[in-house]
């Protein structure tokens, strides 16, 4: 009967060790920062991509409204490249939630070069609410770099 004591007393053991690279995956701070970005660029890709798809119906209705023909002013070009932005934040993000250094990067530069997607293509405008959000991720993932490979 001992032996059989014993025998139960090892399986747990190598359970747990099958289970302890779980524990060491990825943090948890760094699983909600993705989850925020999955919703963040994902909802941004989305709409962009309406835009897009209803941009003829948008532009009636907007033309209507003094100062806003054209989509609001910024025309097509602008919502393709926001959406090609959000489409590279959102792979970046995905890359992280597989601790992918190069996610890091690509999530980055994206964000970093949307803030001037703006200024190029509407006006000179700059976001500056767009600014300090994306400065906050890039910070918050930058603490998480460590984890990453």
């Amino acid at each position: 009967m001992e032996e059989k004591n014993e025998n139960m007393a090892e399986a747990p053991t190598a359970d747990a060790s099958e289970q302890k690279p779980q524990q060491e995956g990825r943090p948890t701070f760094l699983t909600v920062l993705c989850i925020l970005t999955f919703i963040g660029s994902g909802l941004s890709a989305l709409s962009m991509l309406a835009v897009i798809l209803l941009a003829g119906a948008l532009s009636e209705m907007l033309s209507n409204i003094p100062g806003m023909g054209d989509i609001g002013g910024m025309g097509t070009g602008y919502f393709l490249i926001t959406l090609l932005f959000a489409f590279v934040s959102l792979y970046g993000a995905i890359m992280m939630w597989k601790l992918k250094k190069m996610g890091f990067y690509l999530y980055s530069g994206a964000n970093v070069l949307a803030l001037f997607v703006p200024m190029v293509l509407a006006a000179g405008k700059f976001p500056v609410f767009g600014l300090i959000i994306t400065a906050l991720f890039i910070f918050l993932y930058a603490l998480n770099l460590k984890h990453l490979e």
